[in-house]
């Protein structure tokens, strides 16, 4: 899965994160991460996604999409297929 396009930023505060990790006793494990512009001039859902290597395969980056789907709406989301 990709995005059609990328831009590269080197300053993050154009940018809101979302952390995803899975907790026990043991403590937290980050799982990945999903972005969003502040200010999308497409107003994209979704900057960027990424799961861990380790994790990957196992349903996060599904989880991520779907979260921000439900989180920050589906006005104009980029579906990735």
């Amino acid at each position: 899965m990709f995005l059609d396009h990328k831009s590269l930023f080197y300053d993050v505060e154009p940018f809101l994160f979302y952390v995803m990790a899975e907790s026990d006793d043991s403590g937290a494990r980050f799982l990945g991460y999903f972005s969003k512009e502040k200010r999308s001039p497409k107003d994209f859902n979704v900057s960027c996604i990424m799961t861990l290597p380790v994790r990957q395969r196992q349903g996060w980056g599904n989880l991520l999409i779907e979260f921000s789907e439900r989180f920050l709406g589906a006005s104009s989301v980029c579906r990735l297929s």
